[in-house]
């Protein structure tokens, strides 16, 4: 039987079978009570229905695929960008508390210059308090790219700006350490040291620098502190020490001139009464006197200096409250 097999007879029979079931067909019918339905489909006419609906299908698809993917592709830009502006306004509003943490930390650094002057301890050089110590290492690859939106420098700076005042706090903190170690150590020095203002209110005037003489216009160096109060006001050592003298200068007016011992003295000039006399003890906030305008003083007003081994040094230095 299989002997007469050739892959010509084979072939025959496959064309054969292909056309037996193209020529058959089929019946789908639907009885009713008074009726008969009847679908009559032929291979043929399903095989070109498929063939339409298949065309058909693809052309749908191959025409709308961009629209669709455009549709889907800016649904998912569009939650980005809103993601992204979200995270913009984070950014700007973090970097304002920086900002602000800034400030804080500068004014720390102001009070711990003063305090190292008053301890003792060098003052630590502005080169390096721009480098400080540590820092963090931030994402290096922490960068935003979106369709329509350039580059921006924001996340970077921000980046920079966090590492710098990690770096200032965490020489700060060690500055710190380091002062509070020599107040320890110093504690009985540092009640000698002048360390709050000579005045209660006010307002801060002349000070210590070049300024033109309010007489003669001539440009002159002012060695202290000029603060604007009225006559009578009273006046209170800025630390402990001894009276070193008193009395009437020309331009000085009625003047104290106070000893704190360890190379600092302190001078009041102008004044309108004298409560003390030489060689008196005086602990820090002890009134010592009163506000005038005796001297060479065009109103009233207190000028006040510090001097430390007999060198004139700004006064705003050394006050630390009041």
């Amino acid at each position: 039987m299989y002997k007469n097999l050739t892959p010509r007879n084979i072939a025959g029979y496959f064309i054969l079978i292909f056309m037996k079931i193209r020529n058959k067909s089929i019946l789908i019918q639907s009885e009713g009570e008074n009726r008969l339905i009847q679908w009559h489909f032929t291979l043929k006419k399903i095989a070109g229905v498929l063939s339409i609906i298949l065309c058909l299908t693809g052309a749908i698809i191959f025409f709308t695929a961009d629209t669709i993917t455009e549709y889907f592709y800016k649904s998912k830009i569009e939650k980005i960008r809103s993601n992204y502006s979200h995270l913009n306004t984070t950014l700007t509003d973090l970097e304002s508390q920086l900002n602000l943490l800034n400030e804080k930390v500068i004014e720390l650094e102001e009070q711990e210059t003063k305090l190292r002057m008053v301890t003792g301890l060098p003052v630590i050089n502005n080169d390096f308090r721009e480098v400080g110590i540590g820092g963090v290492r931030l994402n290096e690859n922490f960068d935003i790219f979106l369709p329509g939106f350039e580059k921006s420098s924001d996340v970077s700076n921000l980046e920079r700006d966090i590492e710098t005042l990690v770096r200032k706090v965490k020489l700060e903190l060690s500055s710190f350490d380091d002062i509070h170690q020599k107040i320890i150590n110093n504690r009985e020095k540092l009640k000698y040291i002048p360390s709050i203002k000579p005045v209660e209110g006010g307002y801060l005037n002349s000070g210590y620098g070049y300024r033109r003489d309010p007489f003669d216009g001539a440009r002159r160096f002012h060695h202290g502190q000029d603060f604007s109060v009225f006559s009578g006001t009273p006046i209170q050592s800025p630390a402990n020490g001894t009276v070193k003298r008193t009395g009437y200068r020309g331009g000085y007016g009625k003047y104290i001139v106070l000893d704190h011992g360890y190379g600092y003295e302190t001078k009041y000039l102008h004044l309108s009464k004298i409560n003390v006399k030489k060689g008196q003890s005086i602990t820090r906030g002890e009134i010592i006197g009163e506000s005038g305008n005796s001297g060479r003083s065009t109103a009233p007003h207190l000028h006040y200096e510090v001097l430390y081994n007999g060198t004139p040094q700004n006064p705003l230095d050394f006050f630390y409250r009041g």
